[in-house]
């Protein structure tokens, strides 16, 4: 036991040294003689210019909702009906529909009753109250269902400027977006090594 435990300090002793002295006879870097290609990552990245917005197409939202989504983002590349932004839309549901009739005919009782407030009694404008106020709260206890309609890009382009944000309401005829011409394609030759 005693000579494993001799020949592992040896051992650990002769790298040690070892390491010691490659540090020594390594040139010492500075952080100002970084390889160039260290030095390009750790450069801010310079953005390309994007296109000019007073010559984009402003993209109008043909829908009406709340933002649910937003699949772009500035200076992306776009094709045309490619989806950009997804939009919720509350449905009623025919329970809805039939509590929102019910709810109408009982504040339309309960205004007649106060029109008359000399001829109706203090109980029967209570119970007319109780009515309207329980008709509104089965109203809101219903459940609500939602739909998604969907903006899409009328052409191919660049994004030059987003004007929606998950969240935000969007009116029929909003701008969501105003998107540029794309550049004219590279036709640059890719020459290959074989």
């Amino acid at each position: 036991m005693k000579k494993i435990f001799r020949m592992m300090l040896v051992i650990l002793l002769g790298a040690t040294g070892s390491i010691a002295l490659l540090h020594t006879l390594l040139p010492q870097t500075t952080p100002t003689s970084l390889p160039a290609t260290l030095t390009a990552y750790l450069e801010q990245p310079t953005a390309a210019p994007l296109p000019s917005a007073s010559v984009g197409t402003a993209i109008p939202a043909q829908v009406a909702g709340r933002v649910w989504e937003v699949y772009f983002s500035v200076g992306q590349h776009v094709r045309k009906g490619q989806v950009l932004v997804k939009v919720t839309e509350k449905l009623r549901t025919a329970e809805q529909q039939r509590l929102q009739v019910l709810l109408n005919q009982r504040q339309q009782a309960y205004t007649a009753l106060t029109a008359q407030r000399p001829a109706a009694t203090a109980a029967a404008l209570t119970a007319a109250e109780n009515l309207v106020s329980v008709a509104r709260q089965r109203l809101a206890a219903s459940p609500s269902q939602l739909s998604f309609l969907f903006v899409t890009a009328p052409q191919d382009g660049i994004v030059a400027t987003r004007t929606v944000a998950p969240g935000d309401y969007l009116a029929p005829g909003t701008t969501v977006a105003t998107l540029a011409d794309a550049p004219a394609n590279d036709t640059t030759l890719l020459l290959s090594v074989n």
